[in-house]
């Protein structure tokens, strides 16, 4: 708490060093978040292995963020364990277990359990960060999380990058359920826009719920959006094995508004991918009609403008029989590796 208090009240730590030498028992009480806006963690915090448990952060009304670290910028979390933590309330914008808000950040060898919920619908949640601007890198972190949020996701919830941001997320693990009450939600990530995503190496055991209540909603066993300008990102090398279950949305109006359902990416647009496999099934609402089920793919839900499938990827045909590989797509675009087995 003293050390919140201090980074809350101006003091940044940029440049420092912060070790923990032993295991804390939070007991439950009311944690408050390391930063905030306009005063947030820029240092090096290294866990050391050592465990926090019991965390419990129940946000005010009107508060910004919500997580172990509210707002971290130019900020390297690494080593860290958070057991049980809690995070919930009226949070109005970012909740995470571990960091809320982040900016250029590095986060390594971290490993978090607990619940992300609140009150407030239209929150970014995430198992370990709930929305994150910049150049990021996130490696070799194990979630286990029961997470909800507008945009959510296991790792991230929503990241959004300039021209020269990127965001690499390598070695990682969610086990647990993600969900979203009105939809774009993800095992790995929400929403990723813009920038260079790099994605590797990750696997995802997570179940995927979400009850599209909303039109433009997405959902994806790896990741519900990934959008993308300039270069091209990577995805490559990751698995799904948890299944998704949702209720998508249509309207009779506009089709670009369904609800976008896919066992890796709901909807995807400049991206190579390579390696990856879906081994889950797709739960539908039985409520749901064909034009409900229009956009939804076994593997991705719609392919916006463009995608490069440069290595073979695969899904599972048992429990998938229904849908396409891909459920919509532009001509000329060639998804010929992306194969159900």
């Amino acid at each position: 708490a003293g050390f919140a208090k201090l980074v809350n009240e101006g003091d940044d730590f940029e440049d420092k060093y912060i070790k923990l030498d032993a295991n804390i028992d939070l007991n439950g009480q009311p944690w408050t978040p390391i930063g905030k806006e306009n005063k947030s963690f820029k240092g090096h915090f290294n866990g050391n292995g050592k465990v926090i448990i019991n965390m419990n952060v129940n946000a005010s009304a009107g508060d910004d963020c919500a997580g172990f670290f509210g707002v971290a910028s130019g900020a390297t979390i690494s080593n860290l364990i958070l057991r049980n933590g809690k995070v919930s309330g009226e949070i109005k914008y970012w909740a995470a277990l571990l960091v809320a808000y982040g900016a250029d950040i590095t986060v390594e060898s971290c490993k978090v359990d607990g619940t992300v919920k609140s009150d407030v619908k239209y929150v970014y949640s995430g198992g370990l960060i709930g929305a994150i601007i910049g150049k990021n890198k996130i490696s070799n972190c194990e979630v286990n999380v029961d997470c909800c949020g507008r945009y959510s996701g296991g790792i991230i919830g929503k990241g959004e990058f300039n021209n020269d941001g990127n965001i690499t997320i390598e070695g990682c693990t969610v086990r647990g359920v993600v969900s979203s009450g009105d939809g774009t939600v993800g095992g790995i990530a929400g929403l990723l826009i813009y920038g260079v995503p790099v994605i590797s190496d990750c696997v995802s055991y997570a179940d995927i719920k979400c009850n599209a209540t909303m039109s433009d909603s997405s959902v994806g066993g790896l990741v519900a959006e990934i959008i993308h300008s300039g270069s091209q990102g990577t995805v490559k090398n990751c698995a799904v094995y948890g299944n998704i279950f949702c209720k998508p949305y249509a309207t009779s109006t506009y089709i670009t508004n369904y609800t976008k359902v896919g066992g890796m990416f709901g909807l995807v647009d400049g991206v190579t991918i390579s390696g990856l496999k879906f081994e889950g099934k797709i739960n539908v609402d039985e409520n749901c009609s064909q034009t409900d089920k229009s956009k939804i793919g076994a593997f991705i839900g719609e392919v916006q403008n463009s995608i490069t499938v440069s290595g073979e990827c695969t899904y599972r045909k048992a429990g998938n029989e229904e849908f396409p590989a891909v459920a919509s797509n532009p001509k000329g675009v060639g998804i010929n590796n992306i194969k159900g087995i």
